[in-house]
């Protein structure tokens, strides 16, 4: 089953906000709580305590902090649970459970999680223990998973995973090759390019305003003072809009790129596995690689593609899909070039066939040749 992600604005009155800020609160207190009891409980049993215990335990503090009673209960069991995710990820990235951070209120988002059985629909949203409250839209379907009310430092919203009807299409037999790059975004087998956002005029005139307000906030703001002056508050909000709106549309182009990808309907996909780490150790080209976001964009290649039946191949790492000629297979030789192999080489002559290659368009006919050969 295919799910497929929304987002809903709530407009929530100012006591439906100073609700929905408790509940978050909570749900941090008590994130905060099983990360604290459980690796306290850890150190003296040798074991793990479940979900379930640690969820009974914390009902016990009802009595102790009244402002918990008033609370929904799902939202502790919630954050107890994201917990656990939290856990669980560290285990399998680090092999241990202590690479998992406490949640600060100074953080930027807030969330909580909500009961999906609880959520009702009606021109407004009905949350448990806030009551009906106004949004922007209401979803069509009825079928909901993982409902979670999130605070992006301006706007509450309610993330919301939709049920997907089967999807059933005639794939064709093309291959496609997929190049993932710096100066384009994507460039495909078939010789079409797909622009980096972030190379336009909108983003780089947005990023310039980004860093004259980070600049003034670092001017008025006063160490160790316990608040920031209006100046301060007002340069903060101003970066955060503008933050969020370069996240959108990063976003938004990311998924029109695989949208369009997808939308071909080929047989298969490739894609480089790329080792984005190492990249990063460029200094010049961290930001550059960092904001082009290749890992989301693959992973929104994926989940769209598995809907059609679209087989999605990662070619390795060791494949040289750039320096590899796509006519005769010869690799590119620095000697008989007499030139060095790097990211200022845009076109090619091989040495051995004479055929000259654009570098993008080249490794996307080698991840195509990949697939026919080597999958």
């Amino acid at each position: 089953m295919q799910y497929t992600a929304i987002r809903v604005r709530l407009i929530p009155t100012p006591e439906q906000e100073r609700l929905l800020k408790m509940h978050a609160g909570t749900s941090r207190y008590a994130y905060n709580f099983a990360k604290t009891y459980s690796e306290m409980y850890y150190k003296e049993h040798g074991k793990a305590i479940l979900n379930k215990d640690l969820s009974k335990y914390f009902r016990t503090l009802y009595d102790t902090i009244p402002w918990i009673a008033d609370i929904c209960k799902d939202v502790s069991d919630g954050a107890i649970r994201d917990y656990g995710v939290a856990l669980q990820r560290s285990f399998q990235k680090h092999g241990d459970g202590y690479h998992t951070q406490f949640r600060s209120s100074k953080h930027t988002y807030q969330s909580f999680t909500v009961d999906a059985r609880k959520l009702r629909f009606k021109g407004k949203v009905y949350l448990p223990k806030i009551g009906w409250v106004s949004v922007n839209q209401t979803p069509k379907r009825r079928i909901y998973r993982n409902p979670r009310v999130v605070y992006d430092g301006q706007y509450w919203h309610l993330s919301l995973a939709m049920e997907l009807p089967e999807c059933q299409v005639e794939l064709t037999d093309e291959i496609l090759g997929v190049d993932f790059g710096v100066k384009t975004l994507a460039t495909t087998s078939t010789g079409i390019e797909f622009e980096n956002i972030n190379r336009t005029k909108r983003v780089k005139s947005l990023e310039r305003r980004k860093k004259q307000i980070q600049r003034q906030m670092a001017r008025r703001c006063v160490n160790g003072a316990e608040s920031q002056s209006k100046n301060y508050e007002k340069s903060k909000r101003a970066h955060l809009r503008i933050t969020r709106k370069l996240t959108h549309i990063r976003e938004n182009h990311l998924h029109h790129v695989s949208k369009a990808l997808v939308t071909t309907k080929p047989k298969a996909i490739v894609i480089e596995d790329l080792q984005i780490r190492k990249l990063r150790a460029n200094k010049r080209l961290v930001k550059q690689i960092r904001d082009a976001a290749w890992s989301k964009l693959r992973w929104y290649i994926e989940y769209k593609a598995a809907r059609f039946g679209i087989d999605v191949v990662a070619a390795p790492r060791e494949f040289a899909s750039s320096q590899i000629c796509s006519t005769c297979r010869t690799k590119f030789d620095p000697q008989k070039q007499k030139q060095s192999w790097g990211l200022d080489i845009r076109e090619w002559t091989c040495c051995s066939c004479g055929a000259t290659h654009n570098r993008d368009v080249n490794a996307a006919l080698n991840l195509k040749w990949y697939y026919n050969h080597q999958v």
